[in-house]
C-alpha cells in the first residue's frame, strides 16, 4: 500500500511539474512521410444570382449552361440564353487535410467568380466535380474474378450548396461550409 501511494504522489508532482512548464508535443516536432495538405479543384456554375450573373453575352457561363440544360433533357442553344443573367461560372477548391481524408467526409468549398458577375450573394453551386490539384481525376484499380486490373475514372469530391460572402465587399467570392463529400479515400501517404 505505501508503494502504491508513494507511486501516485510521484505521478502526481510531475503532472504539477508539467503545467508550470511549456510541454512540446511530439506532433509539434515531427510530421508523416507524404504528410501535407493539398487542394482540389473545379469549375462550375453558379444559379440562381438575382441578375448579377454573368449575362448571356458572356459565352463562357453560357456554353457550360446549355450543356448542363441538354443533359437534363432540355436543350437550348446559347442563342436562346442571351438574356441569362441569373448564371455565374465559377473556380472551386477545396483544401484536404495534412492527415488525409475519407470517403463521405466532407470539406468546406471556395468558390471565386472568374467572368463578368457582379456577385454571387443568394446564389448556389450546381453539383460539380472535383479534381486534383493537377486537373486529373482519380483513378480507382479494382481486380475482377479472373484478376485482371480495371480502372475508372472519377471526381475525388462532388461539390454543391448555397454560397456564403464572407467579405461582403468582395461579393464574387465565397465559401460553401461543407460544400463537399468526398468519393474516394485518401490516405496521409496517397497525398
Amino acid at each position: 500500500m505505501v508503494k502504491s501511494l508513494s507511486i501516485a504522489l510521484g505521478i502526481a508532482l510531475v503532472g504539477l511539474m508539467a503545467k508550470g512548464s511549456s510541454a512540446t508535443r511530439i506532433a509539434d516536432v515531427t510530421r508523416l512521410g507524404g504528410q501535407r495538405t493539398n487542394v482540389l479543384t473545379g469549375m462550375g456554375l453558379v444559379v440562381g444570382l438575382k441578375g448579377t450573373g454573368d449575362g448571356g453575352k458572356y459565352e463562357t457561363a453560357i456554353r457550360p449552361l446549355a450543356t448542363m440544360l441538354a443533359k437534363m433533357g432540355n436543350p437550348a442553344l446559347p442563342a436562346e440564353l442571351k438574356d441569362t443573367k441569373n448564371v455565374a461560372i465559377v473556380a472551386i477548391t477545396a483544401k484536404l487535410p495534412e492527415n488525409g481524408v475519407r470517403d463521405g467526409e466532407v470539406l468546406d468549398v471556395y468558390v471565386n467568380s472568374i467572368g463578368a458577375a457582379s456577385s454571387l450573394r443568394g446564389g448556389r453551386l450546381y453539383i460539380t466535380p472535383l479534381l486534383g490539384p493537377t486537373h486529373e481525376p482519380y483513378i480507382a484499380r479494382t481486380r475482377d474474378a479472373n484478376g485482371r486490373i480495371h480502372e475508372e475514372a472519377m471526381p475525388f469530391a462532388m461539390a454543391d450548396g448555397a454560397i456564403v460572402l464572407e467579405d461582403p465587399s468582395t461579393p464574387t467570392v465565397g465559401v460553401i461550409r461543407r460544400g463537399a463529400t468526398m468519393e474516394v479515400d485518401l490516405p496521409t501517404e496517397q497525398i
